[in-house]
């Protein structure tokens, strides 16, 4: 169905489409987690904050550097048989991205509620890596073992391999900046307004 649909509209016609209706997706299921009842499984503390401090930008910089960096082996708004430059980090960014996100909000949380829905999105996540895998490697074929050469699925290792050196691009750079004002726009209060709670207020206290 998908690569009938990609020859119907086209790749990033699609991809495009996807992402709206998955973020239409993720909304209405936010919302809806939001109304159920608190049922705390664990006390939060505030080093559990850190967790998501460190987690959630690495994600957010991984999702939005994969969609938009040529790379032939995953999810990507471009198309190109020549990778840019994050997919020498891994080859599967966005579904890391995803997954640092969703285990950066567990921590920090500590409710029932929370634990499904970011682990859910965890499992989600790590079982689209190995989906994704599959579909890379019928998709490449007999020329597969030479173009996987320079990347790998785990993040950094074809770089510590020596496989391959990290280097930065416009794509990186770029999301590099977003990193940076997201950041900024959380510290300042942006998470709280957009979910109603602030995981960063400790930093402030």
């Amino acid at each position: 169905m998908r690569g009938t649909l990609i020859g119907w509209v086209g790749h990033g016609t699609y991809i495009a489409a996807y992402s709206v209706v998955s973020t239409a997706a993720l909304a209405w299921l936010f919302l809806s987690a939001l109304n159920l009842d608190y049922v705390e499984i664990w006390q939060p503390r505030p080093w559990q904050a850190w967790v998501a401090f460190a987690l959630c930008p690495t994600g957010f910089f991984l999702v939005l550097a994969g969609l938009f960096s040529r790379n032939p082996f995953s999810i990507s708004f471009r198309k190109g048989r020549e990778p840019d430059a994050i997919v020498a980090l891994t080859r599967h960014p966005v579904l890391w991205g995803f997954l640092c996100w969703s285990v950066g909000h567990i921590p920090p949380n500590g409710d029932l509620r929370s634990l499904l829905l970011f682990g859910g999105f965890a499992l989600f996540s790590a079982g689209g890596l190995f989906m994704l895998e599959k579909r890379a490697r019928r998709t490449f074929g007999p020329t597969w073992p030479s173009a996987s050469l320079q990347t790998s699925v785990f993040p950094f290792a074809a770089v510590m391999r020596g496989a391959n050196r990290l280097r930065i691009d416009m794509p990186m750079a770029a999301t590099l900046l977003c990193t940076v004002l997201l950041l900024v726009w959380l510290l300042g209060g942006g998470h709280a307004v957009l979910l109603g709670a602030d995981p960063f207020l400790f930093l402030r206290a």
